[in-house]
């Protein structure tokens, strides 16, 4: 019995960021390509004859063709060769096959804006390119480009992870915020981990007011709930923010339970360090009410 033939794929030497992702996402994405065979060509020695007989060719060979797995942007005319890259071309067509590849929009934007020398020194993409992408910066010697290959698929499947996590939160989101101000600054969250804290920040919440899962100790069931800021904000103070509740209020109860951190970034009650076994005392939503009142903005 014959050995089946292995796939190939061709993309050109010396591979850019826009080359190397679109190697990773036929690998990754595609079964049939996992374990495809890499060729590298020149372009100033391309043999038609491989690029006719391979399975899928990337950044090269003047042919868009989808169906047949060609994605080559540069012989496109006027702004269209500009307006896109083979990485994009191939992640829309993924998407096109209804293949879970929407979260790496944000990936593929960097490789499409990099490609095209729209970065400046601080840019991602100059990050991702200068992190040992082309040399070792520890030894300075220059990578080969089957090298340079591997070091790019490790870089993209950590930050594919991470863009994979922060989308999962996002959607997590929608389940477990029950109240925002009306600027998208105060949010109330319920049954939330710190992670989801900061896919909200990154989404424009300033405060968040949380009520966690409770949690048994030895003594008993604890409620975590509490209020807090963003790391990177200074303003407001949420210790000075429960100063200022009215000895009165239905919610001044609850915020008596409550810890202060002097640098104003936290209050609350009920964590591991510091469990706390009464039930919250108001609606969840009627403390994040009382500082979106009181925080004068």
């Amino acid at each position: 019995m014959s050995e089946e033939k292995r796939m190939l794929i061709v993309t050109h030497t010396n591979p850019d960021f826009d080359a190397i992702t679109y190697l990773w996402l036929l690998k990754r994405f595609i079964p049939k390509f996992k374990d495809a065979e890499i060729k590298l060509l020149a372009f100033s020695q391309i043999d038609q004859d491989v690029l006719e007989k391979a399975d899928s060719v990337g950044d090269m060979g003047s042919v868009y063709h989808p169906a047949t797995w060609r994605f080559d942007h540069h012989h496109l005319v006027e702004n269209q060769s500009t307006d896109t890259c083979a990485a994009q071309m191939l992640w829309e067509y993924l998407l096109f096959l209804q293949i879970d590849v929407t979260y790496l929009s944000p990936l593929i934007e960097i490789i499409y804006q990099g490609d095209l020398a729209r970065t400046d020194p601080v840019s991602i993409h100059s990050i991702l390119w200068g992190a040992g992408l082309q040399r070792n910066l520890l030894t300075g010697q220059r990578l080969t480009d089957q090298e340079m290959i591997a070091t790019g698929f490790e870089i993209l499947d950590r930050v594919a992870a991470w863009l994979k996590h922060k989308f999962e939160l996002s959607a997590e989101l929608v389940d477990k915020v029950i109240w925002k101000s009306d600027d998208n600054l105060i949010w109330a969250i319920r049954g939330g981990t710190a992670s989801l804290n900061f896919a909200a920040y990154d989404e424009g919440a300033r405060i968040i007011v949380f009520e966690g899962e409770p949690f048994n100790t030895n003594v008993g069931t604890s409620y975590p709930v509490g209020a807090n800021r963003a790391p990177e904000w200074q303003e407001p103070h949420l210790g000075k923010l429960i100063d200022s509740v009215v000895s009165t209020s239905p919610v001044a109860q609850e915020l008596a339970l409550w810890f202060r951190h002097n640098a104003g970034f936290f209050a609350g009650r009920g964590s591991r360090k510091a469990p706390c076994y009464e039930l919250l005392k108001v609606d969840l939503i009627a403390l994040a009410t009382f500082f979106d009142m009181a925080w004068d903005r």
